[in-house]
């Protein structure tokens, strides 16, 4: 070997060595048969006797924790058949000890004169970038929960009106001795008031279901007729000098909605 050739193995092996990232050679055969002392602390071995010409899936064990199913070793020996790299972007890394870590892998084919002779593996402990996408989740989650009490604050604002117009109205006729409060258009007026109250509390289940990670349940509803119910309410709140026309135009009477 020249020493040209010999100062760039020299230099390519120091390179390697000095990495950050975890760097594993492994064979045609899927055994490892190299190992950066990256490799080494991140895995929590202390050393790589033994570790050579051991199956990769062995040292490197993938698959959530408490799963059921047994971990299983990254996909070598689909990049030495196909030549095409591999992109693990997240996965659960199981060290020596027992502990995890979230890690990005990648595995790319090893080439000689042309021919795919192996894989090399590459591990990133992605803990810390695994730690501010939940901080960055549960700022926007507190940012939805803002903005969603804001919009239910508003919503429960709107249905008081209808209660208290509802029963301001009832009171009304009472007091004048309006006998109609004793047929169908006091039954509406009440109805008007116990319709916005079970949407009261409609609201008030599903904030509660956002703040628990509860899915919240869709149900069939006839929109016309709650439109309807909102029409008559807003006639009897606005002056008779404004007029309220309802026109809906739907391709069906029922819909899903929370």
């Amino acid at each position: 070997m020249s020493a040209t050739l010999q100062e760039r193995n020299t230099w390519i092996a120091a390179l390697v060595e000095s990495s950050t990232a975890a760097i594993l050679g492994v064979d045609a055969v899927g055994c490892c048969s190299f190992t950066n002392d990256a490799a080494l602390e991140l895995l929590g071995y202390t050393d790589s006797f033994g570790r050579h010409s051991q199956p990769l899936g062995e040292i490197i064990r993938l698959g959530p924790p408490n799963s059921g199913s047994p971990p299983e070793g990254p996909p070598v020996s689909e990049v030495t058949s196909t030549g095409v790299s591999r992109h693990i972007e997240l996965t659960t890394v199981h060290r020596e000890n027992g502990t995890t870590f979230p890690a990005e892998i990648w595995l790319h084919p090893f080439r000689h004169r042309g021919t795919v002779i192996g894989t090399i593996v590459t591990i990133w402990d992605v803990t810390e970038r695994v730690l501010k996408d939940e901080q960055i989740y549960q700022m926007q989650r507190l940012t939805g929960i803002g903005e969603l009490t804001g919009g239910i604050a508003h919503d429960f604002n709107n249905l008081l009106t209808i209660i208290y117009g509802s029963l301001s109205l009832l009171r009304k006729k009472i007091e004048e001795g309006d006998q109609s409060v004793l047929e169908s258009e006091g039954l509406e007026i009440i109805d008007d008031a116990l319709s916005a109250a079970a949407s009261g509390a409609s609201l008030t289940a599903q904030l509660l279901s956002f703040t628990n990670k509860q899915h919240l349940d869709l149900e069939s509803v006839n929109v016309r007729d709650i439109l309807r119910s909102w029409t008559r309410m807003l006639k009897r709140t606005f002056p008779s000098s404004i007029e309220i026309r309802l026109r809906v135009e739907l391709a069906a009477e029922r819909h899903l909605l929370d």
